[in-house]
């Protein structure tokens, strides 16, 4: 056995650790995601007066639904409160840029980037172009959640009565709050919901959904389907089954008659039950052969068997005709 002296060995660590300490230093700096852009992230914004605190207007939203390559940089088309714009993330700061196509320029969207108490030009609001870092720490509570380290914004503008006020950003998040003046006075748009990459978050709410594995499926296929019921509120929910049977499904052609029922070919046992359920998730699953149904539109509607009934959903889908089967005794051209 070979033993490395130890005057070596020292020196090997100390090559070795030094060179990790170059290599750590040339990897670049990990900027938070403070705007996450990514195709399918989806924000949704409920509006609040800031003096009653009480609902009022529309809901907003922010999504982005495309991406495409500029001059070498990746931009994403993103529906922002209802007008297109086209935006990417600078690596290096994490601030927002949107991109003109008219001129084929650059702008500063917002510079989540900069320092606190800096102040720069920002093109979120055409009434609010001047942005200045007011915070970095800044605590936000919406119906989405809680969220801390937070990136505060203000705005100051040059319209009568319109412009932004003041946005809060959180880390891997997005926009959380955005605050603008109206005619009608201050306006508040809090997160109420959002998806960014595989993160989830929302207020408090109930939901009953019914997902299929595809849009359109061949004929002769199986259909598969998904029931969830959903809350988050902070009642529980109170569920009366008048049977054994908790959901069930049917199919509906075009012409609105019922082609399929799921529980038709089984039996339940006719026991009353009641669950209470919540806050929490309840999955359901169920396949329906399509081997009797032509090609054609279809729709697809389950629901909980409670009494009476409240949890029911429904949902499109398509059949169509499969593939032909190749020609008999026909040679291939693999073959020749």
């Amino acid at each position: 056995m070979t033993h490395t002296p130890h005057i070596l060995s020292s020196l090997i660590r100390t090559a070795v650790l030094g060179g990790s300490i170059t290599f750590a230093a040339a990897l670049p700096a990990q900027t938070p995601a403070w705007f996450p852009l990514e195709v399918g992230n989806t924000w949704l914004y409920r509006p609040v007066t800031e003096s009653t605190r009480a609902f009022t207007g529309d809901y907003r939203t922010i999504q982005v639904h495309g991406k495409e390559t500029i001059a070498g940089h990746d931009y994403f088309d993103v529906n922002y409160f209802g007008r297109e714009v086209v935006l990417r993330v600078e690596p290096s700061t994490g601030d927002v840029i949107k991109y003109y196509r008219e001129s084929n320029a650059e702008r500063t969207w917002i510079a989540l980037g900069a320092a606190v108490g800096t102040s720069f030009p920002a093109s979120v609001s055409p009434c609010s172009p001047t942005a200045t870092i007011a915070a970095r720490d800044a605590s936000v509570t919406v119906p989405a959640g809680q969220f801390g380290n937070a990136i505060q914004a203000t705005f100051r503008g040059n319209c009568v009565d319109v412009g932004l006020i003041q946005q809060f950003y959180a880390p891997s998040v997005g926009l959380v709050s955005s605050e603008e003046e109206t005619i009608f006075g201050p306006i508040r748009y809090e997160l109420s919901y959002y998806h960014v990459g595989a993160a989830t978050g929302s207020g408090p709410e109930v939901s009953f959904t019914l997902a299929l594995d595809a849009p359109r499926y061949t004929a002769g296929s199986t259909l598969a389907a998904r029931l969830t019921l959903r809350t988050t509120a902070g009642d529980p929910i109170a569920l009366h089954f008048p049977s054994g049977q908790s959901f069930d499904l049917k199919i509906v052609n075009e012409k609105g008659d019922s082609v399929f029922f799921w529980s038709a070919t089984r039996n339940f046992v006719m026991i009353v039950h009641d669950e209470t359920f919540g806050p929490g998730e309840e999955t359901f699953g169920l396949t329906a052969p399509l081997t009797s149904l032509p090609p054609g539109r279809y729709k697809a509607e389950a629901w909980l068997t409670t009494d009476p009934l409240v949890y029911l959903a429904d949902l499109g889908f398509e059949i169509v005709a499969g593939w032909p089967a190749p020609p008999k005794n026909r040679q291939s051209a693999f073959d020749r």
